[in-house]
């Protein structure tokens, strides 16, 4: 028997191994497709409220009818069917109990408007999300539509806000603002600090500048999630690259810094009764958190456990609370999600809240875990780093504001579920998987003598 030359077995695996990587490159070399596309651009103007600048040409209703269509048209996946998730079982199922809760709201009308007019529109962002992003390349375009929208309300901030307390449009209050910023960071953040070329250095200043937003809003709830968030952000991405990390961080204490005036550290003061405010609002502020919270939760509690099936309504919490007093005095809203999804949609609908932040929080560890085993999973570390940090900056800032049915949860739900199934059943996804390659030639044995 001839014998085979260890040179022509390693040129063998060589050039096995070379097919692989010339077939991974073209793989990634792959156009995103348009659904994808188009549900960027949905979600920049959704989050960027892109809509209420230009509100005549109903933008928002043209993306997402757009993506829809073309999200039909996407070849089958094969992946498990999107109902297979219990994530997204939980997300029509708290539609479903909305929508159960109507004929028996207090306010019918204002519970349908609600449903069909905000819960519709998120869930159908979730379900695009979890449908459509199928690829690495997907990711960082959904994500980047996210990112877009941010990057317009920061401008929209720097170059427009006349206010002593930042706010853009009708939607973003100063509080809503600090949280949709405090939400987006670390996204932002991890991708910075994962990223490569001029998107990491664009997603950093994405970031800082995020910072500066929360400080120019004054809210007390948002110092208290950039505080956090940041910490938690510290301890989780600190060991991905140190010298990049610390020079992101370095930039946003100096922003931090130099925007924080005596008025915002007065006003943050107020948290535990010790700042000094003064001007329209400053008795209110200086009572701290038992007059801008505890009252409110007291009787979002009572609520809850008055009404533990189906709740006071979709929609119509501020309703209930006025009644609590006759309608007379301040309506307020309940400045807590947790508590806004159990007194509108009874306790059912907050144990199905709490499973579907829990869920996918777990999906994002499980990914982070499987990533460090398996290098073909390394390009979804970031996101999973990214939208864990995230989720649990909707649970600090979303505890002290209402904030259950926002654009920004429902897309950090909808990519938790789309990562999910990109990691579920194979190290890379259907679209960028390498074809299979034959097998290396066997080394034949030496014949003997």
């Amino acid at each position: 028997m001839r014998e085979t030359s260890p040179l022509t077995s390693d040129a063998h695996n060589g050039s096995a191994a070379g097919g692989q990587a010339r077939v991974r490159r073209r793989a990634t070399r792959q156009r995103v497709s348009l659904a994808v596309i188009f549900l960027a651009l949905f979600t920049f103007v959704v989050v960027g409220r892109i809509v209420e600048i230009f509100p005549s040409l109903h933008l928002a209703f043209i993306f997402g009818g757009v993506t829809g269509l073309l999200a039909l048209l996407l070849p089958r996946s094969r992946r498990p069917g999107l109902l297979k998730s219990s994530e997204v079982r939980a997300v029509i199922g708290l539609l479903g109990l909305a929508a159960l809760t109507i004929p028996f709201s207090l306010w019918p009308g204002g519970s349908l408007s609600h449903v069909l007019n905000l819960h519709v529109k998120m869930v159908i962002l979730f379900l695009l999300l979890a449908h459509c992003v199928r690829s690495p390349r997907d990711v960082n375009v959904a994500v980047w539509g996210l990112l877009g929208g941010i990057a317009v309300i920061e401008l929209w901030v720097f170059l427009f806000n006349q206010k002593a307390r930042a706010q853009v449009t009708s939607m973003y209050d100063p509080n809503d603002l600090a949280f949709v910023m405090v939400c987006a960071i670390p996204l932002a953040a991890s991708l910075a600090i994962h990223g490569r070329g001029i998107a990491r250095y664009l997603a950093g200043l994405i970031a800082s500048a995020g910072v500066a937003v929360v400080v120019l809003t004054t809210s007390r709830a948002g110092f208290v999630g950039i505080v956090l968030v940041g910490l938690v952000m510290l301890a989780r991405l600190w060991h991905r690259r140190p010298l990049f990390t610390a020079a992101l961080l370095l930039v946003s204490l100096v922003v931090f810094a130099s925007v924080a005036s005596e008025g915002y550290w007065g006003r943050v003061g107020t948290i535990w009764g010790a700042g000094t405010v003064a001007g329209p609002g400053a008795e209110y502020d200086r009572e701290g958190l038992k007059a801008a919270r505890l009252k409110i939760w007291e009787t979002g509690l009572r609520m809850a456990l008055e009404h533990p099936i189906l709740g006071v309504g979709a929609g119509s919490f501020v309703i209930a609370e006025a009644a609590t007093h006759g309608g007379r005095g301040r309506w307020q809203s309940p400045h807590n999600s947790f508590l806004q999804v159990a007194g509108e949609l009874g306790l059912g609908g907050l144990a199905l809240f709490v499973f579907l932040l829990y869920a996918t929080v777990r999906i994002c560890r499980t990914v982070i875990r499987r990533a460090k085993r398996d290098p073909q999973l390394r390009s979804y570390l970031w996101l999973a780093e990214g939208l864990e940090v995230s989720l649990y900056g909707f649970v600090i800032v979303g505890f002290t504001l209402q904030q259950a049915y926002s654009p920004i949860l429902y897309f950090l739900l909808g990519m938790s579920v789309a990562l999910k199934r990109l990691t579920a059943c194979k190290s890379v996804p259907e679209r960028d998987a390498p074809s299979p390659a034959s097998p290396p030639a066997p080394i034949a044995r030496s014949a003997q003598p």
